[in-house]
């Protein structure tokens, strides 16, 4: 092979390896914001979706999440139409598996959930509970006037020494929960049986609560997290495996702490000389409200 084959062989390789690389990392949209414009791409195989960013009241469309910590985000306008009190509870879901949930008002708002960590196209979801109709002879029932939904990064990183709970989260600790322990950047506390935790509000409805945890005993056996109010009735329950994220559905009322347990069934036992406390149940690195 001459010295000018070999060149060209090795530019034309490059050139590959580079369009391989961009197809990578432009197999699909991550977001949609821009309308019509946005939504001609077939691979989003949008379903109840209005050219000028109307949302029916349940919507559907392809994304494609990025290889990094991500947060799903939706970003609308309820109109203000008949109603000067008018209210709807907004889902947004990912592969069918609802990530947050949230009572919106009129104007804008913006609704956002952690996701897991997995590349690849996804099949996003908006559903309105309450509908509302366009006037002046539009007529078509509607959810929101939808301005961005995608996948955005997640920047949320502990500093050395904080505490589990998110900055933004109206959560506060209660009995049961053991010292906060630091290793590198990571932050952790375990926790007893029934440890108990309170959730403020500034409205009646449904909180979503995340919980990044694991058990405190075998890492690598399922467990199943039930949450259970002060009358010890349950609210929510969610199994967890391994180390990983819980989403827990609960009532809160307005104006007061809203006070849970979270309890496993699982008898862990004494120690051998059976006076000595029970073991922790689970071990929290995170605590987030939605």
């Amino acid at each position: 092979m001459t010295k000018t084959l070999r060149v060209a062989v090795a530019i034309l390789s490059l050139m590959a390896s580079g369009c391989k690389g961009k197809f990578a990392r432009t197999q699909g949209p991550s977001s949609i914001r821009q309308f019509p414009s946005d939504l001609s791409d077939s691979r989003l195989e949008v379903a109840g979706i209005y050219a000028d960013g109307w949302t029916a009241p349940t919507s559907s469309f392809n994304l494609f999440q990025p290889d990094n910590r991500q947060l799903l985000v939706i970003r609308g306008m309820i109109p203000k139409i008949d109603r000067d009190d008018f209210k709807t509870d907004v889902e947004v879901l990912l592969d069918d598996k609802v990530m947050a949930r949230k009572s919106v008002g009129l104007g804008n708002f913006s609704v956002q959930a952690p996701v897991p960590i997995s590349p690849g196209k996804h099949r996003i979801g908006i559903v309105f509970a309450s509908v509302q109709l366009l006037p002046a002879g539009d007529g078509r029932p509607i959810g929101t006037r939808l301005s961005f939904a995608g996948f955005e990064p997640d920047s949320y990183t502990p500093a050395v020494g904080a505490d589990i709970i998110s900055n933004s989260a109206p959560v506060r600790l209660g009995s049961g929960w053991h010292d906060l322990e630091t290793f590198g950047r990571t932050t952790s506390r375990e926790a007893d049986n029934d440890a108990q935790f309170l959730v403020s509000s500034a409205q009646r409805g449904t909180k979503r609560i995340a919980l990044v945890l694991e058990s405190a005993t075998d890492p690598d056996r399922p467990i199943v997290l039930k949450v259970l109010d002060t009358s010890g009735r349950q609210v929510d329950a969610a199994e967890v495996s391994r180390h990983g994220t819980v989403d827990l559905f609960l009532p809160v009322e307005l104006g007061r702490d809203n006070d849970f347990r979270l309890h496993l069934d699982e008898d862990r036992g004494q120690g051998a000389s059976g006076t000595s406390p029970q073991r922790p149940a689970f071990r929290v690195y995170r605590i987030d409200a939605f």
